[in-house]
């Protein structure tokens, strides 16, 4: 009886661990030209918060040699890509791809990129963005990083985990609004997982509990039995 509960507590955990893995960890808030990037990025000081970057997109995109007729939109970011996608990004300048990106361009970690411009563009993160239900943008884009702070951007993503109650109202108090206007949508940025769930509401209505409550009942009344 006691094993069957620890499977019921290992189903929770691996139902987590892929809420996670997908991207469930990670909450924005859409607000084009009105999220202010100083606040935004200020968020990853706070207890629980894992990091925050603000993103705002731009006319510019990526004129690589060997893709003449490609156009891959670039992104502005401020902010800490690594604590928000879970990547090592290395110290010298340079773009931050998705792995399909990376595909495309046969590029490497670290190595540069010929652009049809006689530069290059020195590649120095590399992350993974599979097609699992959340935002697709990031999978086809360059990531450029800014310190323009003083800016305003277009989203504030931050990740989280446990996912903070007060997650909300924190990324809502980077947005300036209009009075009046509509409150800016707040979303998990992968659609498909809906909202997060508590681990400790999860084990406390897992079906195994009753069953491992039970267990020195049972024994008891078997003892009593006998």
């Amino acid at each position: 009886i006691v094993i069957l509960d620890i499977f019921g507590i290992s189903a929770v955990h691996a139902r987590q661990s892929d809420f996670v893995s997908r991207g469930g960890d990670i909450v924005a808030v859409d607000a084009p030209g009105q999220v202010s990037a100083a606040r935004c990025t200020r968020l990853a000081s706070l207890p629980g918060v894992d990091g925050a970057i603000a993103l705002r997109d731009t006319a510019a995109t990526l004129p690589v040699a060997a893709l003449p007729g490609a156009v891959i939109p670039v992104l502005d970011y401020a902010g800490d890509l690594s604590g928000v996608l879970d990547v090592h990004v290395g110290a010298t300048a340079g773009v931050d791809v998705s792995e399909q990106v990376a595909d495309d361009l046969g590029a490497k970690l670290g190595t540069s990129v010929p652009l049809y411009t006689r530069e290059s563009a020195h590649v120095r993160s590399i992350f993974p963005w599979p097609s699992d239900g959340r935002d697709t943008r990031l999978s086809a884009v360059v990531l450029g990083q800014t310190t323009d702070t003083d800016a305003y951007f277009d989203q504030c993503w931050v990740r989280s985990w446990p996912v903070m109650t007060e997650l909300r109202s924190l990324l809502l108090s980077t947005v300036d609004t209009d009075d009046g206007a509509e409150t800016p949508d707040v979303r998990g940025i992968n659609a498909q997982l809906g909202e997060p769930e508590s681990t400790p509401a999860l084990l406390a209505a897992r079906p195994t509990l009753l069953v491992a409550y039970g267990a020195p009942l049972l024994g008891f009344v078997i003892g009593v039995a006998a």
